[in-house]
């Protein structure tokens, strides 16, 4: 037999030996699933879930909002703040004056993508910031 066909022999036996020795101990302790029911009445939406389901949420939430805040900052920085709207406009602007054309229009462009962010971003920090209204109600994890 070949090298390669007994590397192949023996890497399947190996996988066969951890399937058979891990089956059992999965299917011994289920993890059980997080239960979320969801009711529509007209215009409003109910969602119930687990206490723990939400609280891993409310952690998630409180992580997102500190993101949306230092993105919020940096766009809406100076021309001194790196990856502000105002920093690509004053490369651009600096680029034009250089004669690389090509390149300040590209910085304008992303200079106005990111500006066309901001409204979005701000209507996420409000939506978090909501949650995290909801979040300080709940109970507190237990450790």
């Amino acid at each position: 037999m070949s090298r390669a066909l007994l590397r192949a022999v023996a890497g399947l036996a190996c996988a066969t030996a951890l399937v058979a020795v891990a089956s059992p101990a999965l299917a011994a302790a289920p993890t059980p699933s997080p239960t979320t029911h969801v009711q529509v009445d007209g215009d409003t939406v109910t969602l119930t879930t687990d206490l723990a389901t939400a609280q891993r949420l409310c952690a998630r939430a409180a992580t997102a909002q500190d993101r949306v805040a230092g993105l919020l900052a940096r766009i809406s920085g100076d021309a001194t703040t790196q990856g502000s709207v105002a920093w690509l406009r004053a490369r651009a602007a600096d680029a034009r004056h250089a004669g690389h054309d090509a390149q300040a229009d590209r910085l304008e462009r992303r200079a106005d993508r990111r500006a066309e962010r901001l409204t979005t971003l701000q209507d996420a920090d409000d939506r978090l910031a909501h949650a995290a209204a909801i979040c300080a109600q709940l109970p507190q994890a237990s450790s």
